[in-house]
Protein backbone atom coordinates (compact mmCIF):
# COMPACT_ATOMS: atom_id res chain seq x y z
CA UNK A 1 0.00 0.00 0.00
CA UNK A 2 2.96 2.37 0.76
CA UNK A 3 4.13 2.06 -2.53
CA UNK A 4 0.97 2.46 -4.35
CA UNK A 5 0.56 6.10 -2.27
CA UNK A 6 3.17 7.87 -4.76
CA UNK A 7 1.62 6.40 -7.90
CA UNK A 8 -2.15 7.62 -7.23
CA UNK A 9 -0.61 11.00 -5.58
CA UNK A 10 1.24 11.52 -9.07
CA UNK A 11 -2.21 10.02 -11.24
CA UNK A 12 -4.21 12.79 -9.58
CA UNK A 13 -1.39 15.32 -9.82
CA UNK A 14 -1.80 14.80 -13.31
CA UNK A 15 -5.25 14.16 -13.95
CA UNK A 16 -5.28 18.09 -12.43
CA UNK A 17 -2.59 19.40 -14.86
CA UNK A 18 -4.92 17.72 -17.60
CA UNK A 19 -7.78 19.07 -16.84
CA UNK A 20 -6.60 22.90 -16.01
CA UNK A 21 -5.12 22.82 -19.16
CA UNK A 22 -7.69 21.63 -20.93
CA UNK A 23 -10.34 23.86 -19.59
CA UNK A 24 -8.14 27.41 -20.38
CA UNK A 25 -7.81 26.49 -24.16
CA UNK A 26 -11.77 25.90 -24.03
CA UNK A 27 -12.62 29.71 -22.36
CA UNK A 28 -16.08 31.01 -22.83
CA UNK A 29 -17.48 34.21 -22.47
CA UNK A 30 -20.55 34.37 -19.43
CA UNK A 31 -23.13 33.72 -22.14
CA UNK A 32 -21.17 30.60 -23.15
CA UNK A 33 -19.95 31.86 -26.78
CA UNK A 34 -15.91 31.14 -26.96
CA UNK A 35 -13.71 33.31 -26.25
CA UNK A 36 -11.56 35.09 -29.34
CA UNK A 37 -7.96 35.33 -29.22
CA UNK A 38 -6.96 38.91 -29.70
CA UNK A 39 -4.00 39.77 -31.93
CA UNK A 40 -2.33 43.41 -31.27
CA UNK A 41 -0.75 45.32 -34.00
CA UNK A 42 1.87 48.14 -33.30
CA UNK A 43 1.41 51.63 -34.51
CA UNK A 44 3.44 54.95 -34.19
CA UNK A 45 2.13 57.61 -32.45
CA UNK A 46 3.87 61.06 -33.15
CA UNK A 47 3.22 63.93 -31.16
CA UNK A 48 3.87 67.23 -32.53
CA UNK A 49 4.55 69.81 -30.10
CA UNK A 50 5.47 73.75 -30.32
CA UNK A 51 8.95 74.27 -29.78
CA UNK A 52 10.48 77.63 -28.70
CA UNK A 53 11.63 78.30 -32.75
CA UNK A 54 8.40 80.09 -33.33
CA UNK A 55 9.54 83.62 -34.42
CA UNK A 56 9.62 83.31 -38.11
CA UNK A 57 7.82 86.00 -40.11
CA UNK A 58 4.01 84.92 -41.79
CA UNK A 59 5.54 84.30 -45.23
CA UNK A 60 7.44 81.66 -43.20
CA UNK A 61 5.43 80.34 -40.87
CA UNK A 62 2.60 80.13 -43.94
CA UNK A 63 4.87 77.75 -46.13
CA UNK A 64 6.24 75.72 -43.18
CA UNK A 65 2.59 75.32 -41.91
CA UNK A 66 1.70 74.49 -46.12
CA UNK A 67 5.27 71.91 -45.78
CA UNK A 68 3.59 70.16 -42.74
CA UNK A 69 0.62 69.81 -44.69
CA UNK A 70 1.82 68.25 -47.70
CA UNK A 71 4.67 66.25 -45.30
CA UNK A 72 1.30 64.51 -44.10
CA UNK A 73 -0.41 64.02 -47.24
CA UNK A 74 2.96 62.60 -48.67
CA UNK A 75 2.62 60.12 -45.48
CA UNK A 76 -0.92 59.33 -46.63
CA UNK A 77 0.26 58.60 -50.23
CA UNK A 78 2.56 56.27 -48.92
CA UNK A 79 -0.07 54.17 -47.40
CA UNK A 80 1.53 54.85 -43.87
CA UNK A 81 -1.09 57.41 -42.29
CA UNK A 82 -3.11 55.73 -40.15
CA UNK A 83 -4.71 59.12 -38.92
CA UNK A 84 -3.80 62.74 -38.67
CA UNK A 85 -5.39 65.12 -36.43
CA UNK A 86 -4.91 68.70 -35.22
CA UNK A 87 -5.15 70.34 -31.88
CA UNK A 88 -7.01 73.98 -31.29
CA UNK A 89 -7.33 74.06 -28.06
CA UNK A 90 -3.59 73.42 -26.68
CA UNK A 91 -0.95 75.84 -27.73
CA UNK A 92 1.88 73.47 -27.40
CA UNK A 93 0.47 69.85 -28.61
CA UNK A 94 -0.42 71.20 -32.38
CA UNK A 95 -1.05 67.34 -33.65
CA UNK A 96 -0.99 64.03 -33.38
CA UNK A 97 -0.45 61.63 -36.34
CA UNK A 98 -0.31 57.60 -36.11
CA UNK A 99 1.56 55.89 -38.61
CA UNK A 100 2.60 52.02 -39.39
CA UNK A 101 5.81 51.74 -40.11
CA UNK A 102 8.62 48.42 -39.30
CA UNK A 103 10.64 50.51 -36.02
CA UNK A 104 10.77 53.78 -34.39
CA UNK A 105 13.98 54.41 -36.81
CA UNK A 106 11.77 54.55 -40.17
CA UNK A 107 9.19 56.76 -38.05
CA UNK A 108 11.78 59.26 -36.85
CA UNK A 109 13.32 59.58 -40.70
CA UNK A 110 9.68 60.04 -42.19
CA UNK A 111 9.01 62.74 -40.01
CA UNK A 112 12.38 64.42 -40.02
CA UNK A 113 11.46 65.06 -43.66
CA UNK A 114 8.65 67.10 -42.64
CA UNK A 115 10.21 71.04 -42.96
CA UNK A 116 8.43 72.44 -39.82
CA UNK A 117 10.10 69.77 -37.68
CA UNK A 118 13.38 70.33 -39.77
CA UNK A 119 13.02 73.65 -39.22
CA UNK A 120 12.43 73.42 -35.38
CA UNK A 121 8.85 74.91 -35.58
CA UNK A 122 7.52 71.76 -34.24
CA UNK A 123 8.93 69.19 -32.39
CA UNK A 124 8.09 65.63 -32.70
CA UNK A 125 7.80 62.68 -30.28
CA UNK A 126 7.46 59.17 -31.28
CA UNK A 127 5.79 56.48 -29.10
CA UNK A 128 5.10 52.89 -29.69
CA UNK A 129 1.11 52.34 -29.61
CA UNK A 130 -1.14 49.21 -29.86
CA UNK A 131 -4.21 48.49 -30.89
CA UNK A 132 -6.29 45.16 -31.51
CA UNK A 133 -5.85 43.85 -34.98
CA UNK A 134 -9.66 43.73 -35.25
CA UNK A 135 -10.12 47.09 -34.24
CA UNK A 136 -7.17 48.25 -37.10
CA UNK A 137 -8.15 50.20 -39.87
CA UNK A 138 -5.26 48.01 -42.03
CA UNK A 139 -5.79 44.43 -41.82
Amino acid sequence: MAKLLPVLLLAVFLTFVIARFTSKSEKTTATGEPVQKTESKKYWMVMLRSDINRQQDPATTSQLRDAHINSVRNLAKEGKLIVASPFTENEQLQDVIIVECKDSLEVADLIEQDSAVAAGWLKAEIRPCWTARSLSPKQ
